[in-house]
């Protein structure tokens, strides 16, 4: 059984997005981070030698993970100069990826999972660990969206793949 279909009730809540347009020649993309349901654990797993461990701490856990999509988030900024994201904690900034001109923006499959599970810059400074815009349910929309805005402004990144491949084209 896939890792992925025991997690989908509480992934579906990561899964959501909002495109900006400014007056400018930038464009943004909100979303929920993807590393956050990661930070929730490993948060709270670092607080139980702390507070002890008790079952009363599930949930407390849960109720972490369910908020974590509203308050950890990230910006893709996509404009003439370049793509840059921004990972928030609230609306506040804490990291920024400026993302390299010849990384590759494409779709990936993840947990076992034979239909698509994100959107990705992969790029040789990354080495093995792209940089993951992980929103499983809502993959293909927002490739497609960010295809179309890095296209509009002329991506230099080599290859840019367009076209997302067919459900079929995955399966294992």
């Amino acid at each position: 059984m896939p890792v992925g279909w025991l997690l989908r009730p509480i992934v579906r809540l990561y899964c959501w997005w909002l495109p900006v347009r400014s007056r400018s020649s930038r464009s943004f993309v909100l979303l929920p981070d993807s590393m956050a349901l990661v930070a929730v654990f490993a948060v709270s797993t670092s607080l139980l030698p702390v507070l002890g461990w008790s079952w009363l701490h599930i949930p407390f856990l849960c109720f972490a993970a369910l908020l974590c999509p509203g308050v950890l988030l990230a910006l893709v900024v996509v404009g003439e100069k370049g793509v840059v994201v921004y990972r928030l904690a609230g609306f506040l900034p804490y990291w920024r990826h400026q993302v390299p001109g010849n990384a590759r923006f494409e779709l990936f499959e993840a947990w076992e999972d034979p239909s698509p599970t994100g959107v990705a810059f992969e790029a040789s400074l990354y080495g093995e660990d792209p940089l993951h815009l992980g929103t499983s349910l809502s993959a293909e929309p927002l490739f497609k969206h960010i295809s179309h805005l890095l296209k509009e402004v002329g991506w230099t990144g080599k290859p840019l793949v367009i076209e997302s491949p067919s459900i079929g084209e995955n399966a294992l």
